[in-house]
């Protein structure tokens, strides 16, 4: 496999060790190390060398090192006790030291203000723990390579669900957490029924549209494909929610590159099973020589020896093959790829059961084979980049790839099937127009692409949410355990739009969701075409004029409450894709809204005016015409201005700074605005200025977690 320079840099970066220079050097220190025979190491470096398998990155890390763990995710219990908390921190350290991840369902500690028997007092609820873990993880990096990563689940049954949900409303929050919300049938069952299901189903739709967090995992639909249920029930999954595991398990992760085995346009069925087969032995090599951090994971390593292979490069398969991502055919042919993985991996599982023996929680009624589990689909990231092949079970995020390199300059890539498509039909100096055109565009839909690529080489961001999920849903029958897949949404889709998804996803036997808004968490609102021609025009003078986006019917809002000169004021902020829009703002005595009261929605009303729609304990209050009622014509003048400025992109930064200057009977009024303005310039630095702490590259959501997209470092690692 020839690297490019791309995977030059990741390997020396995060892989090689000292005495490495080399793919070769890496290959050879893994395969010799995990090798039984001479058979099995030349076999195990020939997959690897070749770009056809890769084992996880704590296997190509810790091979031949003094830490003999290698794998990426494990599962911990954390019961209701002090001991039982302060066990989990401990292991979850060592987990994380050693380059795991770790996964906890939380749903056993009580709710907060719970009360404690033994000390008279009250309990401080899971949230406050799962910051413990957060600070702990921050401390520890991964294997001293990667900073860790955690899963933090709670049922939806719990009493803590709603604050669990909205947690991550504050910026600075679990930032080392992907959260997600166990949800049972019966739970999805009720989501049209009035009751406290349909409001929590709401809530969940409205923040995962809003900036993607929480996920949902569907536990009874995992349940039902759970391998070993006498051995307990699966509650919890590792960070990324590929891999559903019980307490103290871990699971050793590969993929295989199926975009290297199309020969004379046709899949190479009898070489790809090939690497099945040695992928599958590898995974097992790698179980034998693994020593846990800590001796319940190795006992439960022995009692299942849960292994994951999966497959990376699919849409490089596709487009070899002609076929469509989000098309029927183009399903079809990555459900049976996906298949006959699972099969011959099955038979080469049983092949080892009758020589070597099977899990030792084997029983009458499971699978009677090496290894309880066989199949995950994972995010790939740096392995994927290493391979050159698109991520896991993803579409290419782009054609044209934007990448920062480590000297801080940036380097405009070219998707490698799409320049050699190209250049079948068209002269280099027109194939390389062509790429000017379509880097110009941000997408492949213009006149000069043919139509016979535009649809094969359709981006993530160019293929429909329900397209997504039904990739996910035929993959997901062939799959033993789950898949790391994002579904992508357009910045104009709605919590409607999210809902309807969420939906579909547990209608087809997907065993959990994760969905991204393209723009909810960018800078700026992401425009069509047309408009952003007009946003750019310039007048006379140089200065460019500056379009505002469309406002929906209902936008969602902050609620501030700040004390001026003794006097409480409270101030709604309008969001559209997360960032300030309008505000409202007027003294409490006008408008009583209680402290506790942090969100609410703002309707822009058939007659022009505006309401305020509050959640006050279990009923909602409504405030009509909170323009009038807040505010005298002054104030409505300076809110309408600074909104008008907020609409049409001026940075809160100046906004601020002009709002200081103000003089006269406004000027508690306009410190009240300018006070709340300021928390949105500390959110807009945290969120939309945080780089990748490796090398200052873009960070975007894949495989249900967030990456870089120069360097490949991820959450999920």
């Amino acid at each position: 496999m020839e690297l490019t320079g791309t995977a030059e840099v990741v390997l020396k970066k995060r892989y090689y060790l000292p005495d490495e220079n080399t793919w070769s050097d890496l290959c050879n220190r893994v395969s010799n190390f995990f090798g039984k025979t001479e058979e099995e190491k030349k076999s195990f470096f020939d997959v690897m060398f070749n770009g056809d398998f890769l084992p996880n990155s704590p296997a190509l890390m810790n091979a031949g090192t003094s830490i003999n763990s290698f794998s990426a995710c494990f599962v911990l219990p954390i019961e209701d006790s002090i001991d039982s908390i302060y066990k989990f921190y401990a292991d979850a350290a060592k987990i994380s030291k050693s380059g795991g991840g770790v996964g906890a369902n939380y749903s056993n500690l009580r709710a907060k203000n719970a009360s404690v028997n033994s000390t008279k007092g009250v309990a401080s609820g899971p949230l406050s723990f799962m910051e413990v873990q957060d600070t702990s993880t921050n401390t520890i990096k991964q294997g001293g390579r990667r900073k860790g990563a955690n899963m933090g689940i709670l049922d939806a049954s719990h009493a803590d669900i709603l604050d669990f949900i909205r947690y991550k409303e504050q910026k600075d929050k679990l930032t080392n957490y992907n959260l997600s919300v166990l949800l049972s049938d019966d739970f999805m069952n009720k989501i049209d029924e009035d009751g406290k299901e349909k409001e929590l189903w709401d809530l969940l739709c409205q923040k995962a549209w809003k900036s993607a967090e929480p996920g949902v995992l569907f536990g009874d639909t995992a349940e039902r494909a759970n391998t070993v249920p006498h051995l307990g029930r699966l509650k919890t999954t590792n960070p990324c929610g590929e891999q559903w595991l019980l307490f103290y398990e871990s699971c050793s992760l590969g993929s295989i590159n199926v975009g290297n085995f199309i020969k004379n346009g046709k899949v190479d069925w009898d070489r790809l099973e090939k690497v099945i087969k040695i992928a599958t032995l590898f995974k097992n090599r790698v179980l034998d020589m693994t020593l846990m951090p800590i001796p319940e994971c190795q006992e439960a390593l022995e009692r299942t020896r849960k292994i994951g292979i999966g497959l990376m490069g699919l849409h490089d398969l596709l487009i070899q093959m002609g076929l469509c991502y989000d098309s029927e055919d183009g399903r079809e042919f990555a459900g049976g790829v996906m298949s006959f993985i699972a099969e011959k991996s099955n038979e080469m599982s049983v092949e080892l059961g009758e020589k070597e023996g099977v899990y030792k929680g084997w029983v009458e009624g499971c699978p009677k084979r090496r290894n309880a589990n066989l199949t995950t689909i994972a995010p790939t990231g740096t392995l994927s980049m290493i391979c050159d092949c698109s991520s896991g079970v993803e579409p290419y995020y782009s054609v044209i790839t934007m990448k920062h390199v480590l000297d801080g300059e940036k380097l405009v890539l070219v998707n490698k099937w799409f320049e050699k498509k190209l250049l079948e039909s068209y002269t280099t100096e027109e194939a390389s127009a062509i790429i000017n055109k379509v880097k110009e565009a941000g997408t492949i839909n213009i006149p000069e692409v043919p139509d016979s690529l535009k649809n094969i080489f359709k981006g993530a961001n160019d293929i429909s949410p329900e397209d997504h999920i039904l990739m996910q849903a035929e993959m997901q029958k062939y799959v033993d355990s789950s898949i790391s897949k994002t579904i992508n949404m357009p910045s104009t889709s709605t919590v409607e739009d999210v809902d309807r998804v969420y939906r579909m996803a547990w209608e087809l036997g997907c065993k959990g969701v994760t969905v991204y808004r393209d723009g909810s968490r960018d800078e700026q609102v992401l425009y069509n075409s047309a408009a952003k021609t007009k946003m750019n025009e310039e007048r006379p003078d140089g200065v460019k004029f500056n379009l505002s986006p469309k406002r929906p019917k209902e936008l969602e809002a902050d609620i501030h409450h700040c004390t001026i000169k003794g006097v409480p004021w409270v101030v709604a902020v309008g969001l559209f894709n997360n960032m300030p829009y309008e505000l409202f703002a007027g003294e409490l005595n006008d408008l009583y809204i209680p402290k506790t009261c942090k969100s609410g929605v703002i309707a822009k009303e058939k007659n022009g005016l505006y309401s305020l729609t509050i959640q006050i304990r279990n009923s909602k209050v409504k405030f009509d015409d909170i323009a009038h009622t807040l505010m005298d014509s002054d104030q409505r003048a300076l809110t309408r201005m600074v909104s008008l400025a907020l609409r049409h992109g001026v940075h809160y930064e100046f906004i601020v700074k002009q709002l200081k200057k103000s003089s006269g009977d406004i000027t508690d009024f306009a410190a009240v605005v300018n006070r709340v303005l300021k928390t949105y310039i500390k959110q807009y630095l945290y969120e939309h200025e945080k780089p990748c702490p490796e090398c200052g590259g873009k960070i975007i959501k894949v495989e249900g977690c967030e990456k870089c997209s120069s360097c490949g470092i991820s959450k999920c690692g």
